[in-house]
């Protein structure tokens, strides 16, 4: 008798659902302006809007000394090659929004299934070039 299993007569997607998290830290001594937890009470709402407008998707994000943490729970479809896309877009918009340089950032994403595929991407900047490397 063969044995069937629950899974066996379902359609695979190939694209999964995807736990984003990270951080970029950014400079904010040229210009004597930067994202405190004061100053986030009011920009918590325009770095919100600036990144769904660009990226489509709703982030949680807290900001703490010259760091921005940005993650994404795996309920929402936002996949490694979107990321790709989006975010050198999202440094050049925050760098002009708040006024502050972007220095570097690390992100890491896990697919949700079995043995998932895992990335990890490092942003570096090289005079204003934005470096983006991918690990497996």
């Amino acid at each position: 008798m063969e044995k069937r299993y629950y899974f066996d007569n379902t359609q695979i997607d190939a694209n999964y659902s995807t736990i984003w998290y990270g951080f970029l830290i950014y400079d904010s001594s040229k210009n004597n302006i930067s994202i405190t937890e004061n100053y986030y009470q009011k920009s918590n709402s325009i770095l919100d809007d600036l990144l769904c407008e660009i990226c489509d998707v709703n982030f949680y994000i807290n900001i703490i000394n010259n760091y921005i943490h940005i993650s994404i729970c795996q309920d929402c479809k936002y996949y490694y090659y979107q990321f790709e896309k989006d975010i050198k877009n999202v440094i050049k918009e925050i760098e002009n929004k708040f006024n502050v340089t972007i220095e570097s950032g690390e992100f890491n994403a896990v697919e949700c299934k079995y043995n998932g595929n895992q990335y990890k991407y490092t942003i570096t900047k090289n005079n204003q070039n934005i470096i983006l490397k991918k690990k497996y």
